[in-house]
């Protein structure tokens, strides 16, 4: 079945149906993705679920944005494994853990050589890796990958060849007359006979179970928009976006024309002679085509529905100039805007493409390539073309600038941060912004050789997070303060010369100049919300002779900018890569069964354990023990979905474990990227008559209460 035929049942608000299709034709090539970008065979599962569950969401509440399905489920699946991932690093594998995996995976291929290619090809850095099995084992086009890598053609096409040019390095492969792409086509073939891991049902069941309460939570608000949208269609109909238009239009030509429209819009704003190429435009229009089948098959398409395809069109159609000026003229900040990050990656996306298709059409070679990138801020006193100089000003005045990769042989655009300080300077609120982005100046500046203390960055930061605690909350300003003020410390701690960088020296000890720089800053700033970092680590450098340890670059800190936990240490965190959260919670549950349901059973059982418990049974569901398992004054706090709390949390904390009482934290953090609000949520459990029992749950960031 065609990838329109299976988006027509969202459309038509048939979810199961059109849910059973997409797995049943996708199911295999998730697992099989999954597993070559080295998910663990246990794991497996969880991902494919997880997975199709993100779909879904994407599906039915943005009509599908790209039509590709294959190309957003590889995105979610990237996504899903990099979550994984940022919480397996907390837990260092064991020689034995490691030689167990290539037993496993002997099993899985029939030839010995396979096994090391396979693995050969995990220790790959992930671009690499992604563009190689991308092309190699799903016969993906160099556009199509570069979609799913937010890549150029030219730069996929780079990473595939210096991809194999490691392989070749670091094995065997490249001999008797046989060459990587032989032993990779051999390789794909042998992947077709994985076995399945996950049934059709099994995925719908858990995806079905998710939509519903996400359907249940979104019925007040999706009455509210339809009463505006009511209002505006009765009240002001003048106002409609198709009152151009003749009365006699269908539907479908009314959309066609506000389609046009809009892209006239964006081809006047970027100033480009045609944007029809344009993967955005490419992308609008696939959704003109959705809304016409839609229209065919449904007699009765109500205003709202038609609103949510004129808004998804309007965001593909929108440039950030655009953005940030419509927000500017409103006093408002632009950053802020839910769509602004999509619109700045899919035009950085675009116009990167558009730029080396131009270079490729005029052949551009290597030297004037770099006199044009080189003088791109007066590209008007260079020779270049028409439409190469109309490229390179659209480039800047949304804000990126050209850079040549490594490699010499292909370009990218970088965001101009300092190019936002035009939209919001003047509009209020924009102080914690603008300091935001001169800190990520001075960051970018460091990198480039300048002589800055990271440590006086971190302060600088740090500054931003006290002075303007209003704003902290703010989606922007948090995961700016987070992710930014989580790397600088990893390169501050270690010395790294590579942002977002896991790599460190780990075979000399730390100068004898930064020994001291970090003594200083133990001694200095006791009242530092990294203090309790900085002084753990020195701890822990001080007994390896100042020689950093690789698990330390791999620690997450970013929860030092939610209020109130930043004294906490390392052992706080516990792991929960697989639900339940603790693996004894079935027989735990299977003794609770055999023991004619008594709580006794529970006597031997942790806090961890019972939480662990609590959690299982709510969402098997076993009422009777959830009920069972809360003290009379728990009995009527708020409900949640615990799967989807293990699910979306970032970190799972130990905050208090004594005799008779245990406190647990989950966290998640708001994302730019989606809408899933962020949550801290505290569980308490007491002991009584010898069990653990939850006598309070809540969520800090409603309640603003402080861990006790």
């Amino acid at each position: 079945m065609e990838d329109h035929q299976i988006i027509s049942y969202f459309q038509r608000n048939k979810f199961e149906s059109g849910m059973e299709l997409l797995i049943d034709k996708y199911c295999v090539t998730v697992e099989r993705f999954a597993f070559q970008i080295g998910v663990d065979t246990n794991e497996i599962s969880d991902v494919v679920q997880e997975t199709f569950i993100r779909t879904s969401k994407s599906l039915t509440n943005y009509q599908d944005q790209n039509v590709n399905l294959s190309t957003l489920l590889y995105k979610c699946t990237l996504n899903v494994v990099k979550k994984l991932k940022r919480k397996e690093k907390r837990k260092r594998k064991s020689e034995e853990i490691v030689n167990k995996q290539h037993h496993i995976l002997t099993d899985y291929f029939e030839s010995e050589s396979h096994v090391v290619l396979h693995e050969c090809i995990q220790h790959l850095e992930d671009t690499y890796k992604f563009a190689l099995i991308l092309y190699y084992f799903h016969q993906k086009p160099y556009e199509d990958i570069g979609q799913i890598l937010q890549l150029s053609s030219a730069s996929v096409e780079n990473k595939i060849f210096q991809g194999k040019v490691r392989l070749t390095e670091e094995s065997t492969f490249e001999k008797d007359n046989n060459p990587i792409d032989n032993w990779l086509k051999s390789l794909s073939e042998e992947y077709k006979s994985l076995p399945e891991k996950t049934s059709t049902q099994q995925i719908l069941h858990t995806v079905k179970g998710v939509h519903e309460k996400k359907k249940k939570r979104w019925l007040t608000k999706i009455a509210i928009v339809l009463s505006l949208v009511v209002f505006v269609v009765v009240a002001i109909p003048m106002f409609d976006d198709f009152k151009d238009s003749p009365t006699n239009l269908t539907e479908q030509e009314k959309m066609e024309q506000y389609f046009e429209r809009k892209k006239e819009e964006y081809k006047q704003n970027l100033g480009i002679e045609s944007v029809d190429d344009f993967i955005q435009v490419e992308r609008a229009y696939d959704l003109v085509i959705q809304f016409n089948n839609v229209t065919k098959q449904t007699e009765d398409i109500d205003d709202a529905e038609i609103q949510s395809y004129k808004d998804m069109i309007a965001m593909l159609l929108t440039t950030p100039k655009q953005l940030a000026e419509k927000q500017k003229k409103e006093n408002k900040i632009f950053l802020n805007h839910p769509d602004f990050y999509t619109v700045q990656v899919n035009n950085r996306q675009t116009l990167e493409i558009y730029l080396s298709s131009l270079f490729r059409k005029h052949s551009i070679e290597k030297n004037h390539r770099q006199e044009i990138i080189n003088n791109q801020e007066s590209i008007d006193e260079i020779n270049v073309s028409e439409d190469i100089l109309k490229a390179i000003n659209a480039i800047k005045d949304n804000g990126y600038t050209i850079e040549q990769l490594e490699d010499a042989t292909s370009l990218s655009l970088r965001i101009d941060r300092s190019w936002a300080i035009q939209y919001i300077h003047d509009v209020e609120g924009s102080e914690p912004y603008l300091n935001m982005i001169s800190i990520q100046e001075d960051i970018d500046s460091y990198y480039n050789g300048e002589h800055i203390n990271l440590g006086d960055i971190l302060l600088q930061i740090e500054e931003i997070y006290r002075t303007y605690p209003n704003e902290r909350h703010n989606i922007f300003v948090q995961q700016e303060l987070a992710i930014t003020g989580q790397y600088v410390l990893i390169d501050y701690l270690f010395v790294r010369d590579k942002f977002y960088s896991y790599e460190i020296d780990t075979t000399n000890p730390l100068s004898k100049e930064h020994q001291k720089e970090l003594l200083s800053f133990v001694q200095d700033h006791q009242d530092s919300i990294y203090w309790t970092i900085v002084n753990e680590v020195v701890q822990e450098l001080k007994k390896n002779n100042w020689i950093p340890k690789e698990e330390l670059a791999h620690r997450e800190y970013r929860y030092i900018f939610i209020d109130p936990y930043q004294n906490l240490t390392e052992d706080s965190f516990l792991s929960f890569e697989k639900w339940p959260v603790v693996d004894t919670t079935h027989d735990i549950y299977h003794h609770y069964i055999e023991q004619n349901e008594q709580l006794t059973a529970l006597s031997d059982a942790s806090a961890k354990e019972v939480l662990s418990l609590f959690m299982y049974a709510s969402v098997k569901p076993d009422e009777q023990l959830v009920n069972k398992l809360k003290t009379e004054n728990s009995l009527d706090s708020e409900s949640y979905d615990w799967y989807d709390i293990w699910r979306n949390s970032y970190y799972f904390i130990e905050l208090k474990n004594e005799e008779d009482e245990a406190i647990y934290d989950f966290i998640s953090f708001p994302s730019i990227y989606n809408e899933e609000e962020a949550f801290q949520i505290s569980i308490e459990l007491i002991k009584q008559d010898d069990i653990w029992l939850i006598n309070r749950i809540y969520d800090r960031t409603k309640t603003k209460e402080a861990p006790s």
